[in-house]
């Protein structure tokens, strides 16, 4: 009778050319889709959770690839079985990216009660391991390709290594690249995409060919195609509650207008009456500030965004950010990381003959141009979509006033342990740049 794994395997050693691109296009897919989900996990824990969060998902990576490994030392059976056996690994890799999102989603984990919450511990365990499973699917296709059992045309390891790099690579600039028109939740989709195809690579590379099987691989690729570009609400990315935007959604009638993900962060834009943020306000001002909408990047940060002309404004000249520009009236003012545009406002309330906007993220510069009135419109305004600091290092120009307007708050009680973390805007060396800038 003989052995009924190589009877399986005698069927999968007819191939040429065609047989070894069709296996070498699902390594790449694979790959690329390991890679698409790493990077976009970094996003959105940064969203969910806070920026410390992002660590994980290179942690998450290598646990999944180290557990892929260990598996198939202790069953090497699983490396046998062609290319049949490996479209079937590619589609659990596919499902499993999309499952392991969702259901860590409706996983109700809080960071920061874990401290006296057990059950928390039980959440983050199981926040972990689903999400590295979908790693462990994408190891385990790589490494039965490198064990080189059951190959219809032999491909040097060498080979399938390089073509790993390479969809790796293509993987990691995907995205990069489409976070800003599918969304965090949409590239995951895609990352499950890109298996799918490589299931789909590998099933072609088997003969004889299975329509069917065939056929439920191109359905559920068209699936998960339709689903990036219009994601469900089961996928809608969930904030902590102690998120900036969590919070000032918990006023009544507050709404968000507008969502924007780019390669820098995920920009809000927010509509509520309970907005009320003019840090420095004088308790001497008599009058009522103006209606104010807020920006938020990456869900925190808050950044008022001012909806009142520089004339009317009365409050301006209450705000301690005004004395720079009542020392320095009608000279030259370069504000590094304005934001929602109350610094350029104050400015140009003071009479400030130029504001020069530094502003890194694009996303904030359109979520602000579309309110009105638009604190960056105006001919003495011009803004500048670049880092601050590199801008500062590349510029000849010469300013009367040179403001930080410090949109990122400080909070080490509130936000745990990372709250104080390093800004390269206000090192010793920032410090001098920023002096050599003044006249």
């Amino acid at each position: 009778m003989g052995d009924p794994v190589r009877r399986r395997a005698a069927t999968y050693r007819v191939g040429g050319a065609s047989t070894r691109m069709a296996i070498l296009t699902g390594v790449g897919c694979s790959s690329a889709a390991v890679l698409t989900l790493e990077v976009v996990l970094t996003r959105i824990f940064a969203v969910a959770q806070f920026h410390h969060f992002a660590f994980l998902a290179v942690s998450l990576a290598l646990l999944g690839y180290g557990a892929s490994g260990t598996v198939l030392t202790v069953l090497p059976r699983l490396c046998r079985g062609g290319p049949r056996r490996w479209a079937t690994f590619a589609a659990v890799q596919a499902l499993t990216t999309v499952g392991a999102y969702a259901a860590t989603n409706t996983i109700p984990f809080d960071s920061f009660s874990i401290a006296w919450d057990r059950t928390q511990i039980v959440y983050l365990v199981s926040y972990l391991v689903l999400l590295a499973v979908p790693f462990f699917f994408g190891g385990i296709v790589i490494g039965a390709l490198l064990a080189g059992w059951d190959q219809p045309t032999p491909i040097p390891s060498h080979q399938v290594y390089g073509v790993s790099l390479a969809g790796s690579g293509v993987g990691a600039l995907l995205a990069v690249a489409s976070v800003g028109r599918f969304g965090g939740e949409g590239v995951v989709v895609l990352a499950a995409l890109a298996a799918m195809v490589g299931a789909l690579a590998f099933e072609s590379a088997v003969r004889p060919r299975s329509a069917g099987r065939l056929g439920v691989g191109m359905c559920a690729a068209i699936v998960l195609g339709v689903v990036a570009f219009h994601a469900p609400d089961l996928l809608t990315l969930r904030l902590s509650p102690y998120k900036d935007l969590s919070a000032a959604l918990r006023y009544p009638g507050a709404e968000v207008v507008s969502t924007q993900w780019n390669a820098a962060g995920r920009v809000d834009h927010v509509l509520s009456d309970g907005i009320r943020s003019l840090p420095g306000l004088s308790f001497t001002y008599p009058g009522v500030p103006g209606p104010q909408d807020a920006v938020t990047v990456d869900g925190d940060d808050l950044s008022p965004i001012p909806r009142t002309e520089p004339a009317e404004a009365d409050f301006l000249p209450y705000l301690l950010g005004s004395l720079p520009f009542a020392l320095r009236p009608g000279g030259d003012a370069l504000i590094l990381e304005p934001r929602g545009g109350l610094d350029v406002l104050v400015a140009l309330r003071e009479g400030a003959r130029s504001v020069t906007a530094v502003e890194p993220n694009d996303g904030v510069l359109a979520a602000v141009r579309s309110t009105t009135p638009n604190p960056y419109a105006g001919p003495r305004v011009e803004v500048v979509v670049a880092e601050p600091r590199t801008y500062v290092e590349r510029t000849t120009r010469r300013f009367d006033v040179v403001d930080l307007a410090l949109t990122s708050p400080y909070r080490p009680v509130t936000s745990g342990a990372y709250s104080l973390a390093e800004d390269y805007l206000l090192t010793a060396e920032s410090f001098e740049r920023y002096v050599d800038r003044l006249r």
